[in-house]
This record gives C-alpha cells, structure tokens and sequence, in this order.
C-alpha cells in the first residue's frame, strides 16, 4: 500500500505529465505511466470506500461471535446449540450462494464489483439490523430461547457470510474463467 506522500507524490507527477504542453503524451512510455498512475489512484480511492465497510462487518462479526458465546454458556440444551450454528453456517453458505450466483455468466466484472455487491447488499444490512434490533428488544428477565438464536443466526449469517465471500471471490472467478477489468 502507498503511504500518504508517495500517492501525492504519483498524483502531482500524474498532473504534471497531463499538463505539460511540452510533454510528448503520443509517447507510448508516457500512456503507460499515466494509466498505472490512474490505477494506483482508483485503487487507492475503493479502498478508502472498502476498507471502512470491512472493519465495520469484521465488527459486526466479532459481535456475532459474542453472541454465540452467551447462547453457549446460558444452559440451552446441546441440541438447540448445535442446531443453531447448524442453521447459521447452512444459511451463511446460502448467502454466499445467492451472491455468486448473481456472476456465474459473467464473462468480465469490475475488479471491486463483487467485493462490493457483498460488503453493500440491501438483503445483508437489513438481515443484520433485524437481528440487531430483535436482540436489542429481547427482555433479559424472560428472554425467549427462539428469539435469541435467532437474533444470533441473523447476525452470524451475514456477517460471516459477507466476509467469507471477500475471501474466496479470486477462486470463484478463477473457477468460471471470469477476467477483471480496471
């Protein structure tokens, strides 16, 4: 990754090189460096957008993660436990599904299409602030078992789901021979 100067470094050199009346763009070496200079500029500017949206479900995941400890350590019976991380892990794995499902006959994606199409899904932020909102409203006195595994499945579900799918995007287009394009 490039530090603050060398990216205003790459952008001054960048303007100079299209600016310059006496600088010869018909050049091929001189296209070349502006395209990488712009590159590294896009680059630079989803991960300014990505990186925030990956911190924030990695914390919605930690979350979930707590909430699986509680459900754990509060006397349920091992089959409801098992059952319930059962049916998170079969529904992250939907998740996934459905997504990729949405680029199998694609022949070429944007290179952060799908990382986006994850990390901003309606379907995910809606299944997440449902789990989210039924938790908040559980009442700790008399706090259903069905209600909190399901706050619980919601929240793992997506969030796990949505950072597992940032992972095994470059597989998945390696494996339907999808190019990427800049």
């Amino acid at each position: 990754m490039y530090t603050q100067l060398q990216c205003a470094t790459k952008i001054a050199f960048f303007y100079r090189l299209l600016c310059n009346k006496v600088c010869n763009l018909t050049s091929k070496y001189n296209i070349v460096l502006a395209i990488n200079y712009l590159d590294v500029i896009q680059g630079l500017e989803m991960g300014l957008i990505l990186g925030p949206a990956v911190l924030a479900w990695f914390a919605v995941f930690i979350y979930s993660l707590r909430l699986g400890y509680v459900l754990i350590y509060k006397n349920m019976s091992v089959l409801t436990t098992v059952s319930t991380f059962a049916i998170s892990i079969v529904g992250m794995l939907a998740f996934m599904t459905y997504g990729y499902r949405q680029f199998v006959n694609n022949t070429s994606v944007w290179a952060f299409e799908i990382p986006s199409y994850f990390l901003f899904s309606k379907i995910a932020f809606i299944g997440v602030l449902s789990g989210f909102l039924l938790n908040y409203y559980i009442n700790p006195e008399n706090s259903s078992e069905f209600l909190s595994c399901l706050a619980f499945v919601l929240i793992f579900m997506f969030s796990a789901g949505v950072l597992a799918s940032l992972g095994v995007h470059e597989a998945f287009l390696k494996e339907f021979d999808i190019k990427t394009t800049y």
